[in-house]
């Protein structure tokens, strides 16, 4: 049996791709700190709302990821261009034959050239999305008629007010910019550092609504390398996710919760993204309880995929190298 989401009748099937310095110490309010400390629960959501739609419009795949689209497609024109003054047509070989192979390798110049630009492509501008605000909450993982109600687009408001100011200290501001245009929409700046090509990590999405601290682990969760044996203190983990640690016993059973809200959360994962989100993670507490491990747990199908995944990329492939080999498989076997 499939878990549902909470908002709605299918599994979550959307990630976010945060960067590390947020994920590493969540910056996530809690309840009686002032409102310029860090980001609460809903500006969290719209945080990772924002950064959902700014991403597919820089990195997606298709249409999606015009402007990583737009600049691969330049580097593969260039590569033609470079490429073209090195044939001649020979004596015996007629202009279609030529024609013919001129495209042929043009083809494979470009697409060669294509894919190093989409594997090399990174952000360096502020970039420009046009969302309403209904899509935004939308995003957030509200249902329609939440996202319609006048408290929650007002909500929304300060929320976008509090994203123009810094959250985390190495990170600029996330928004540079807010404006609304004639349609009813608003064109929002994004800063370009929040949109990484690489040191971010992927959260399921979207997030857990049911408190700051299991939010806060949640995030560190996403953050963590669960495949590799790495620990923390328990001291630096309860300072990371909010929890008070002058009652142990306190911190434990807090910790606990959060670890149920979590693990709960990750269960709402669809089936096809196992590999990426576990079912749960489990901790280990060692060193007479003063350091903390965590480590995902798949099942048995996941777990091949994931193990699999690693392989290719100690041989130094990327998803990219593997989606290619893919068409190229189904081109020789006339799919």
């Amino acid at each position: 049996m499939v878990a549902k989401s909470p908002g709605g009748d299918t599994p979550l099937h959307q990630f976010v791709c945060l960067p590390n310095k947020f994920l590493h110490y969540p910056p996530i309010r809690s309840r009686g700190e002032d409102a310029d400390v860090g980001v609460g629960v809903f500006e969290c959501a719209v945080l990772g709302a924002i950064l959902l739609m700014a991403r597919s419009r820089a990195y997606g795949k298709g249409a999606y990821g015009e402007t990583r689209h737009t600049s691969a497609f330049k580097k593969g024109k260039e590569a033609i261009q470079r490429y073209k003054p090195k044939f001649k047509r020979g004596k015996k070989q007629t202009q279609r034959d030529f024609d013919a192979f001129l495209n042929s390798e043009y083809r494979n110049v470009g697409g060669d050239a294509y894919w190093g630009g989409q594997k090399q492509f990174e952000l360096t501008g502020p970039l420009d999305i046009t969302v309403t605000k209904v899509e935004l909450l939308l995003a957030t993982g509200q249902t329609a008629v939440q996202a319609d109600k006048g408290e929650n687009l007002r909500e929304l408001g300060a929320a976008l007010a509090r994203l123009t100011k810094p959250i985390v200290k190495s990170l600029p501001p996330l928004l540079q910019s807010i404006k609304a245009v004639p349609n009813g929409k608003l064109c929002i700046t994004v800063d370009p550092k929040w949109l990484p090509n690489k040191n971010y990590g992927r959260v399921l999405w979207p997030p857990p609504k049911n408190g700051s601290v299991v939010l806060a682990l949640y995030l560190f969760l996403a953050g963590c390398r669960l495949r590799a044996k790495t620990s923390i203190s328990l001291e630096g983990l309860y300072q990371r996710i909010g929890i008070r640690d002058s009652r142990p016993s306190h911190a434990r059973r807090a910790l606990e919760r959060a670890m149920r809200g979590a693990n709960a959360h990750l269960s709402l994962a669809h089936d096809a993204m196992e590999s990426v989100f576990p079912r749960k993670v489990e901790r280990t507490v060692f060193e007479r309880r003063q350091r903390i491990r965590f480590s995902a747990v798949y099942s048995a199908s996941a777990r091949e995929r994931v193990e699999a995944e690693a392989e290719l990329q100690a041989q130094g492939f990327t998803a990219v190298d593997r989606v290619r080999g893919e068409k190229q498989a189904g081109r020789e076997v006339g799919w």
